[in-house]
């Protein structure tokens, strides 16, 4: 009954905005939670975008600004966990979604950001990241090209897949199957209930995805 509530909480979330229905009564119902800092970056106009979680623990974050960089935060659990770079694309200034596909290898999106999130176009492109272990250098490389991509945001593997990935495109408002392995893709879900809200002061639309 527990996990049909939290997927009903979630689903209810997802399509609030396009339905014009409140959720703020069902936030709270969540208990007070505990935070701390784990890490703070240098750059003051850092903008840490998306988080993903290594299998050994670790935390990898994608910046959407200054750079397209990818940063790992070792154990962040502990008092002292250690933020260092990982990785910095050529040919964009953000990385923006992140999934990993298998133990230590991950997707990232990467593109030309301008003025307030917008790709520019025919600069999105998906590449693998593979992380090293210990004094290993992580190795990058260029999988699939969308020149028509608007806003590739949260992107998601596939279970029991090395190579399919769902992306969501917060600015067309649609939903890309990639296979990275072969460099197809294609949309296959768009939908008005995807799309911005018209009249939203931020006329983003689909966002995050999470596999259950």
């Amino acid at each position: 009954m527990a996990s049909k509530l939290i997927r009903l909480i979630g689903l209810i979330g997802a399509f609030a905005p396009a339905l014009g229905v409140s959720i703020k009564g069902l936030r709270q119902i969540s208990p007070p939670l505990s935070s701390r800092i784990i890490a703070r970056m240098n750059q003051s106009d850092a903008f840490v975008e998306n988080i993903a979680v290594r299998s050994n623990g670790d935390l990898v974050v994608t910046l959407l600004n200054p750079s397209a960089s990818v940063y790992t935060v070792k154990e962040p659990y502990t008092d002292y966990p250690i933020m260092s770079l990982v990785h910095t694309f050529d040919g964009a200034n953000g990385t923006i979604g992140i999934s990993e596909t298998s133990p230590d290898t991950f997707v990232v999106v990467a593109a030309l950001i301008q003025d307030a999130a917008r790709p520019l176009p025919n600069t999105t492109s998906l590449w693998e990241l593979k992380l090293g272990d210990g004094d290993q250098q992580a190795t990058a490389r260029r999988m699939v090209h969308i020149p028509e991509a608007g806003l590739i945001n949260g992107i998601i593997s596939v279970p029991d897949s090395d190579s399919i990935i769902l992306a969501a495109d917060s600015q067309l408002g649609v939903i890309f199957r990639v296979d990275v392995a072969t460099s197809e893709y294609e949309v296959i879900l768009d939908t008005p209930e995807l799309k911005f809200t018209p009249g939203a002061s931020i006329q983003l639309g689909v966002n995050g995805l999470k596999g259950m």
